[in-house]
């Protein structure tokens, strides 16, 4: 609790003169004292919590799948972007780097809509990329909760 109470002062000061500081011209030595300090200060008390120190020792363990599953992850981006580059009408996706922007978007499952396949087979495609990026993002899930 002592971290606590000695970073609560700054985070009230800076959540009432914020605008004041931040207005000013040189005000980063001051934005760096009044919000990355407290917040590090307030990461202290991380060590205090066990569960803390299980998860980061889960993902310790889990650390030396990591270039096998980004390996992956990045064969399944170039061969569906491809796919896609290839199937699709050039006034949809013009270039590549746009049919990697859709495969990125649809595995992560962020899906902006900006990009969207408008021929059967590039809905085919992303369907099964879908798909394929549910049962990716699954792994990673299982390896560090069996750690």
């Amino acid at each position: 609790w002592v971290d606590f109470f000695a970073a609560l002062p700054s985070l009230v000061i800076r959540l009432c003169f914020g605008p004041l500081v931040f207005a000013e011209e040189d005000g980063f030595p001051r934005t760096l004292v009044l919000c990355a300090l407290p917040i590090l200060r307030l990461l202290r008390l991380l060590r205090h919590f066990e569960q803390f120190h299980l998860l980061r020792a889960a993902f310790q363990d889990a650390l030396e799948a990591l270039p096998v599953l980004l390996f992956t992850l990045v064969f399944i981006v170039l061969v569906t972007a491809t796919l896609i580059f290839m199937v699709e009408p050039r006034e949809n996706i013009p270039t590549l780097p746009r049919a990697l922007w859709l495969s990125v978007v649809t595995i992560t499952t962020v899906g902006y809509g900006d990009v969207v396949p408008e021929s059967s087979q590039g809905t085919i495609i992303t369907c099964v990329m879908v798909i394929c990026s549910v049962l990716y993002m699954a792994m990673p899930l299982g390896i560090i909760g069996s750690a």
